[in-house]
């Protein structure tokens, strides 16, 4: 009896008689809970402390570079019957990320809207981005190097999101740009005339000289041949919101005519 009980083959096998079976053929549904991940953390990494699960508090650890929708997986860890026959499901976090104020996330990549001045689009900037590590990235474009049209977009080579699992790497930051042009009535005649003398484009505005063909179509012609059938039309700043009244305004003026 005594060589029985100092051989541990012998009490192994006492032990695993104590055991319920598992039946791996039954498992348990798994558990899913999602988890609310800011873009910092994304960027960053960030353990996240005390998450109810199961009966359960868990800590899901976000790697840097992970991204909306992906899974942490404890196998095994749903825990959630009292058929100790069964094989445990899996608790599954799916880390759903948080809309931040400023940047927007397409995989490696990070998108921003910035306005500049008609000045500075023409001239040259220089402007500062406080990033997700609260390092400071300044954006420079000098004099001459780019003209920045309206919804222009540049790319800042990596300065966008680390990649997952190489963390080293980054995607890039790409800046779609506004430009703030001067409002109505801001500049006087004077500086008008300067800005006609100093920017490129067409000549002063003049009346622009038709002449009809026999056939009624109209081609243009030197000025010396002015058509009395030329009008010259202002234009005016869109109303969205008046144009949408004009469109229901005619479609119930359309609707009240009677076909039959």
């Amino acid at each position: 009896s005594s060589s029985s009980s100092s051989n541990p083959q012998s009490s192994t096998t006492t032990k695993q008689s104590n055991q319920v079976p598992v039946n791996r053929g039954r498992k348990e549904e798994d558990i899913i809970v999602e988890v609310k991940v800011s873009l910092e953390d994304f960027y960053n990494g960030k353990k996240i402390e005390g998450i109810k699960a199961a009966g359960e508090s868990h800590d899901v650890y976000v790697d840097r570079g992970m991204g909306d929708g992906q899974r942490v997986v404890l196998r095994n860890k749903a825990n959630n019957s009292i058929d100790k026959t069964v094989e445990h499901g899996d608790l599954i976090f799916v880390l759903k990320q948080t809309p931040h104020n400023i940047f927007k996330r397409d995989g490696p990549h990070l998108f921003i809207d910035h306005t500049i001045s008609l000045q500075e689009a023409l001239c040259g900037f220089q402007f500062q981005i406080k990033h997700l590590d609260n390092h400071l990235t300044n954006i420079k474009c000098n004099r001459g190097q780019h003209v920045v049209s309206p919804n222009s977009i540049f790319k800042a080579h990596g300065e966008g999101m680390p990649l997952f699992r190489s963390p080293f790497h980054k995607g890039h930051l790409y800046i779609k740009f506004s430009i703030e042009f001067p409002k109505t009535g801001s500049l006087n005649d004077s500086v008008l005339n300067q800005l006609s003398l100093l920017l490129p484009g067409p000549p002063p505005i003049v009346s622009v000289p038709i002449r009809r063909n026999n056939n009624n179509s109209s081609t243009t012609s030197n000025s010396s041949n002015l058509s009395d059938d030329v009008e010259d039309v202002a234009i005016e700043n869109f109303d969205e919101v008046e144009f949408e009244k004009l469109k229901r305004d005619l479609q119930d003026r359309i609707n009240s005519v009677d076909f039959s």
